[in-house]
């Protein structure tokens, strides 16, 4: 069943970092699109999000991809709004959506610049360590205090957060690392490669995702997608959040919402619009 009828809104200019990120849509659903290993936790933020006797939540996803979250959420009956900088991104989620007779309202926009009039919102989320996509601290910000503007009093806020130790994430001195390898349905083959130099005054990851692929032909043909994350750390989060005007509401290291520790797979905070 469709859901509720998300906002409506319109999409923006193309934002100019587009075409780095487009060179990602097509192999983001080989790495992801099966991963659900968070859709519960993100369910049950909506849930507790949604108004007093509302089975629905109105939901904003920062950085959403080729919409796999939006999906399930949809799915769960919630109003969802997708944004992310990627019109091919884009493209995918609303193939996605309409492939399973579903609605949600996509706007290609920068995260941390979103639209003035958009919202509110009774939950906005940022899945598998989106939040790095900003390269800087003042990006973070403006990020953060734009989300906080676009909740209702009350509303909620969930990132997911990649912890990383004081050495950097893997690959951290320019080594080129095989990382993955996928089938296409209709013949041939990717592989994937990453190379990483790790700046640890910035917190700043230089990354380059390599992808080689192999038709059916035996024909190869390779992408590489330069992208710089920056790396937060957990009690940097927290002080990001206050700054902007959110309550930490909760910490937890696993999708099962385990205490975070220093052992963690995850970081999770959920921080609340006072």
């Amino acid at each position: 069943m469709p859901g509720p009828e998300p906002p409506p809104v319109d999409d923006l200019d193309v934002p100019a970092e587009a075409g780095i990120l487009d060179r990602f849509a097509p192999f983001y659903d080989l790495e992801y699109g099966d991963y659900d290993a968070d859709l519960d936790f993100y369910r049950g933020c909506a849930a507790q999000a949604a108004p007093r006797r509302s089975p629905a939540a109105r939901v904003l996803e920062l950085a959403c991809g080729s919409g796999r979250v939006l999906l399930a959420l949809a799915v769960a009956g919630h109003a969802c709004t997708g944004v992310d900088a990627s019109p091919a991104m884009l493209a995918l989620a609303r193939a996605h959506l309409a492939a399973a007779d579903l609605q949600a309202a996509l706007i290609a926009a920068r995260m941390e610049a979103l639209p003035p009039d958009l919202g509110p919102f009774d939950l906005a989320l940022c899945a598998l360590n989106s939040f790095a996509y900003l390269p800087t601290q003042a990006d973070q910000l403006a990020m953060l205090a734009g989300v906080q503007a676009r909740l209702r009093r009350g509303g909620l806020l969930a990132l997911d957060l990649s912890p990383v130790d004081a050495g950097g994430p893997y690959p951290a001195d320019g080594e080129v690392v095989h990382q993955g390898a996928w089938d296409r349905p209709g013949g041939g083959r990717v592989l994937k490669f990453v190379s990483g130099v790790w700046d640890s005054a910035e917190q700043q990851h230089h990354v380059h995702w390599i992808y080689d692929e192999e038709d059916a032909a035996g024909r190869l043909r390779r992408t590489t997608i330069p992208q710089t994350l920056r790396y937060t750390y957990r009690w940097e989060a927290q002080l990001l959040l206050e700054r902007t005007g959110f309550r930490l509401a909760g910490i937890y290291g696993s999708y099962d919402l385990d205490p975070y520790n220093s052992e963690s797979p995850r970081l999770l905070l959920v921080a609340q619009r006072p």
